[in-house]
C-alpha cells in the first residue's frame, strides 16, 4: 500500500555529510518499499528516490516515521569501509514498534539499522564489504 504524507509539522534539519555526488534510486512510496539504483552509488554520494534527496515521502514507518535524508560515505574509523548516515524519525505512539532499513551492497553485503526514536536524529551503520558501491535500500515498519 502506498501512502503520500503532506505533514507540513516534520522538522527539518539539516546533515551536514562530506558527499561529491548524488545517486538516484527508483523505488516506491510507503511504509514498506525498496529502492534500486542500477549502476550503483558510489562512496560519497547522497541518495535521492525518483530524483528527489527528500527521502520522506518515499521512506516511511508506521507512527509517523520517515527517513529525511540518506548519504552513502567511506567509514572513516579503520575498522569498516562502508557506512550509512541517514537523518530519521522512527515510529512513534504506545506499541509503534521500530522502523528497520536495510542496505544491500555490490560486495554481496547486507547491512541493517533499526530506528527507533521517534525525534528526527542523525544514525548511521557501518560494515565491512570487499564492495564499493549501494545498490537497493529497503525498509519496513
Amino acid at each position: 500500500m502506498s501512502i503520500q504524507s503532506n505533514d507540513d509539522t516534520r522538522a527539518r534539519v539539516a546533515v551536514t555529510v562530506p558527499v561529491d555526488t548524488t545517486a538516484t534510486f527508483v523505488g516506491t512510496y510507503g511504509t514498506g518499499g525498496f529502492a534500486v539504483c542500477d549502476a550503483g552509488a558510489p562512496l560519497g554520494s547522497n541518495v535521492a528516490i525518483n530524483g528527489s534527496t527528500d527521502l520522506s515521502d518515499y521512506i516511511q514507518f508506521s507512527g509517523n516515521g520517515f527517513v529525511q535524508s540518506m548519504s552513502f560515505i567511506k567509514a572513516q574509523n579503520g575498522i569498516y569501509n562502508m557506512e550509512v548516515v541517514v537523518q530519521a524519525q522512527g515510529p512513534s505512539g504506545l506499541g509503534s514498534g521500530y522502523g528497520y532499513l536495510y542496505f544491500f551492497d555490490n560486495g554481496g553485503v547486507l547491512a541493517s539499522l533499526k530506528i527507533f526514536d521517534s525525534s528526527l536524529e542523525q544514525h548511521t551503520v557501518q560494515w565491512q564489504s570487499p564492495g564499493s558501491r549501494l545498490i537497493a535500500v529497503a525498509w519496513a515498519g
